[in-house]
């Protein structure tokens, strides 16, 4: 068994594909006859095994009344299309595909005058993605209908899918003639404005949006991109801090009522289902939310619903609802490891840990909460603990990997560096390809102050793995020990390669940018902690090498607005603080400085850290409004307490003091090129 060490293990919610219908048996469909009114397409027995009673029993009636009335011969045309509909859409309702395309077929070619059977197929394909049909299906339904307005946004989303943006404004605006305000076209017409470069377009449709529908919370962080594009920092901030889960909705009628031919509690239990699976959990936790307050009882639902927020990254409010599980259920020990996880990803390892305990005392069989445990426990300090819970998990299943692979580097940690790597060499005796162990063992010889034989086994490693998420690893590994060593050259192309393969990892943007800094290329390492902070927005080195690296390639107004947004994601934070309040004082941009604002800044920085370089930045606000007698008595005390300290950044110091003697303020450069950090002058 392996696992990815160094995270958590992945949250064991409840899976929502357990509830899922079964693909449909294989062998002969069922077939119903041709008729004299157009030939019928056969349709594929729905699999309804794992279905709920109620719900099974619904469908094989409407299949059998709908096969009945195939075969009379005496019935009506009308009749048979409306068995054939109703049939349909219960199928689609249920998300039975297959069988729900063939049924509504059979109801199109009988009642070709009706629009809402090819409707429904069209949004059938235009689910699977099958863009040509659902193109045409929707077109069908126009010559029938022609101010449909939900058929005209889902022409105009299939032709932006395929990528034809004239076509789909088209559609788009077409629909805004039947709804001027419907926010489903001015989010198309958005997004095609937004992709064409147009942001000045982009920002009047998405503010349309929210006109009309206010809950449609990401269309906040659209507008924050456009409006950014704009060069309007302030709106782009503001609507930064507003952005939400909630997506734009279509006003779409048709597919409204297909809930009444819906029973039991399932139904909602079934779309969220269906939601999960295609990995719409927004969709998935409305529907989820819709089964609890049906059945406040029902603890899989309730436990479903904390799986779905979990994948928004909702962890509170996942939390708050497997807190209700472990009420409603407190022997469950799959609930209390949920809930743990849920701790986990929030931050608060105490919590996590209590939780993690407790389902190992009801179910010490579950083996990724002793895991998790243990991961906590070493992250505490506490490494004693951690092996003795990851020797319990090799007790139970020696061939357990991960857990060996820990407990090995536990036992280095714990001053036994020989044995761990022993112990990693045995696992690699037995598995040459284990590509954790040898990252592993690779980590501990550099941990040991063995870099070269590190490296070897780095790029032994990349010799035989295939894994993209492996090698990412191993090159940025590699890239930090060269860096380590002073060969940022020789260590760039290996983090490069890194952000190639994996160019959604914050961590290996934010290592390139350090060295990309590091190498004199200012610009480029800004785009680079720009990308880790998209990311990862709260990750504060991203944040302050953006600043600095703009600082130091000269563009001191874009410096400015990044630590402006930057203070909008990390709130208070001292160390921005202390930087923005310098780079208002001191920035040679005139245009950039603005001293009231500095000092206010630099007061709040040095009162949260005290230190000199807060108190000087007090100072160079001071210097920048004119109270030149201020400054150099504040800066006269930062260099006695420098003098008696015997600091060395004493120079810096007394020539600012000269400069404020003088009746001068303090100007920038006062950054340090080489490691692009503020002196601490």
């Amino acid at each position: 068994m392996t696992r990815t060490p160094i995270v958590l293990a992945s949250l064991a919610l409840l899976d929502a594909t357990a509830w899922a219908l079964p693909p449909a048996p294989s062998g002969a469909p069922q077939t119903v006859s041709a008729e004299r009114s157009g030939d019928l397409v056969e349709i594929p027995e729905p699999a309804l095994d794992s279905a709920e009673p109620a719900v099974a029993q619904l469908i094989r009636d409407r299949l059998e009344r709908a096969r009945a009335l195939a075969a009379d011969t005496a019935a009506s045309v009308g009749d048979r299309s409306t068995a054939f509909a109703e049939l349909g859409r219960t199928l689609l309702l249920y998300e039975l595909l297959d069988p729900a395309e063939a049924a509504l077929e059979n109801a199109a070619r009988l009642a070709p005058g009706e629009p809402s059977s090819l409707y429904y197929l069209g949004t059938i394909h235009q689910e699977r993605g099958e863009l040509d049909a659902a193109r045409d299906r929707f077109a069908a339904v126009l010559e029938l209908d022609a101010d449909n307005l939900a058929a005209l946004v889902r022409l105009g989303d299939v032709e932006r899918a395929a990528n034809r943006p004239e076509a789909a404004r088209n559609w788009y605006d077409r629909a805004l003639t039947v709804a001027p305000e419907s926010p489903a076209a001015h989010w198309g017409l958005g997004q095609l404005a937004a992709a064409a470069g147009d942001p000045r377009a982009a920002v009047r449709h998405f503010e349309a949006v929210l006109a009309a529908q206010p809950e449609a919370g990401s269309t906040h962080y659209a507008l924050a991109i456009a409006y950014r594009e704009l060069g309007e920092e302030e709106r782009a901030r503001e609507h930064l801090a507003r952005r939400g889960e909630g997506a734009v909705r279509l006003a779409d009628p048709l597919i409204d009522a297909l809930r009444q031919y819906g029973v039991g509690a399932s139904l909602a239990m079934q779309r969220g289902i269906a939601a999960y699976t295609r990995g719409h959990f927004e969709t998935a936790v409305e529907a989820y939310r819709e089964a609890v307050a049906a059945d406040p009882e029902n603890t899989t639902a309730r436990h479903a619903l904390a799986t779905s927020l979990a994948r928004l990254g909702r962890f509170e409010e996942g939390a708050r609802e497997l807190e209700i599980v472990v009420r409603q259920k407190p022997d469950s020990g799959v609930a209390q490891y949920n809930l743990g996880a849920m701790y986990s990803q929030m931050g608060d390892p105490d919590g996590a840990i209590r939780h993690f305990e407790r389902a190992l005392e009801l179910s010490p069989e579950l083996t990724d909460a002793r895991f998790n445990l243990a991961l906590l426990l070493e992250a505490r300090g506490q490494l004693d603990r951690a092996r003795d819970e990851l020797a319990e998990i090799l007790r139970r299943d020696p061939q357990d990997t991960s857990a060996a692979i820990r407990h090995a580097l536990l036992t280095a940690r714990l001053g036994r560096p020989e044995s761990g790597e022993s112990d990693l060499r045995g696992i690699l005796s037995v598995d040459p390809e284990n590509s954790e162990a040898r990252m592993a063992l690779a980590g501990l010889l550099a941990d040991g102050g063995r870099p070269e034989r590190a490296l070897d086994e780095y790029r032994r490693l990349l010799a035989s793995a295939e894994d993209h998420q492996v090698r990412a690893r191993a090159h940025l590994a590699v890239g930090r020990l060269l860096a380590i060593g002073g060969d940022v050259e020789a260590a760039l192309p290996e983090v490069e390669t890194t952000v190639e393969l994996m160019p959604g990892v914050a961590e290996a943007r934010l290592t390139l940018g350090e060295l990309l800094a590091r190498a004199g290329r200012f610009a480029e390492a800004a785009e680079q902690f720009a990308a880790a902070i998209e990311l990862e927005p709260p990750l504060l080195d991203a944040h302050l090498g953006r600043a600095l690296a703009l600082l130091l390639a000269g563009r001191d107004a874009e410096a400015r607005s990044s630590l402006e947004e930057s203070l909008s994601v990390l709130s208070g934070d001292a160390e921005l603080t202390h930087l923005l309040a310098r780079l208002l004082a001191t920035s040679a941009d005139a245009s950039v400085r603005d001293g009231r604002r500095a000092l206010e800044l630099a007061q709040t920085a040095a009162a949260a850290q005290p230190s000199g370089r807060n108190a000087e930045t007090v100072a160079m606000a001071l210097a920048e409004l004119g109270r030149f007698e201020e400054a150099a008595r504040l800066q006269r005390q930062i260099l006695a307490a420098a003098r008696k300290a015997d600091s060395p950044d004493q120079v810096p110091i007394e020539r600012r003091l000269a400069a404020y003697d003088e009746g001068r303020p303090a100007r920038a450069p006062w950054l340090d090129a080489r490691s692009a950090a503020p002196d601490d002058g």
